[in-house]
């Protein structure tokens, strides 16, 4: 009589320990890193990418011979070590051939990005690194290797856009926190050398439309100016305080799409000058405004035991100094979006 009971037992303890198995391997699937597209690592040495989708000689330049399977429409990053690395040169093509040129070419040759949209047409991916060790190098779809944390992210599916001077223009803390948090689209106007009054400049009512968040960041060009306060008038003169420039710029942005998911970035804290009450003045304006403010200076463990690690001049952020903002963001947009 016991035999019957231990065998219904034995498999309801079956069918339970497959459901919890199946429910484990897929949480471990989603979280696991993508696969790395860059399989043939044979490489032409003093040699690059020109213009015209062909090869010339260039010393201490190295390139991809066969060419990398790509889809129209997806975005494709290069990572050296792990990490987001912008490689000197991009080229799509439609056919596998490195010496044909114009002929196969399907978008102008790309320059210093670690992640481009292949274009209509492209079937493979060419381009032209500084670092001559390709088994380091990794190509995967999408902006880095990692997938989103969550499947059920807010964030997942929606589109980003960042605005800022140089410690954003080459994507490389957007390319972690684009993938960890899910975005599928991404526009970036950030520009170096700028100013905070000119970072809105490229924003317009068309570009800005389908976007769900956006991410200021940035003062390191605009010298010894003023902290000012939260009631100084937006301005877009970049020898007004910080305040009043930030104010010209979340007015603009609000002004032309009220939905718009704001958030406020300060930059890490640099080698070179003490920006604390700038920092503090971006701070304010986030209170002003009611917008989340996600402070790098104060967080991003960037100091005097660590700046050899994480900048690689007195301002700008090496490409672990990068890693680390992006966690905090990460953490950041975590806690404060939807």
């Amino acid at each position: 009589m016991k035999k019957p009971l231990f065998s219904l037992m034995y498999i309801i303890f079956s069918i339970c320990l497959v459901i919890t198995n199946t429910a484990y391997s897929e949480k471990i699937k989603s979280s696991e890193g993508k696969k790395d597209l860059f399989i043939n690592k044979e490489v032409l040495e003093h040699q690059q990418l020109d213009a015209n989708g062909g090869i010339e000689e260039a010393e201490n330049r190295y390139t991809n011979r066969i060419g990398i399977p790509v889809k129209e429409g997806k975005y494709y990053c290069v990572e050296y070590d792990g990490m987001p690395t912008p490689v000197l040169y991009m080229v799509f093509k439609s056919k596998n051939k490195l010496n044909e040129k114009n002929s196969s070419i399907v978008q102008d040759r790309i320059s210093s990005k670690v992640f481009v949209k292949a274009p209509k047409g492209a079937k493979f991916l060419f381009f032209t690194a500084y670092e001559s060790d390709f088994s380091k190098i990794s190509v995967y779809e999408g902006f880095s290797h990692s997938n989103p944390l969550s499947n059920d992210l807010w964030t997942n599916g929606k589109k980003l856009m960042t605005l800022g001077d140089s410690t954003s223009e080459q994507d490389l803390w957007q390319a972690v926190v684009l993938s960890k948090m899910g975005f599928n689209e991404y526009i970036n106007l950030a520009v170096g050398g700028t100013t905070i009054n000119v970072f809105a400049d490229n924003v317009t009512s068309d570009n800005l439309k389908d976007v769900d968040v956006v991410t200021i960041m940035g003062f390191f060009n605009n010298g010894p100016i003023k902290k000012g306060s939260i009631d100084d008038k937006p301005s877009n003169n970049a020898s007004d305080s910080v305040c009043a420039q930030y104010k010209y710029i979340i007015d603009k942005l609000l002004t032309l799409k009220p939905s718009i998911n704001i958030i406020l970035i300060t930059p890490h804290c640099p080698r070179a000058d003490d920006c604390s009450e700038k920092v503090e003045a971006v701070k304010n304006i986030a209170m002003y405004y009611n917008l989340p403010c996600i402070d790098l200076y104060n967080e991003a463990g960037f100091n005097e035991f660590t700046f050899d690690l994480y900048l690689r001049d007195a301002v700008h952020s090496s490409q672990l100094g990068y890693y680390k903002e992006a966690q905090v963001i990460v953490g950041g947009m975590l806690r404060y979006l939807p």
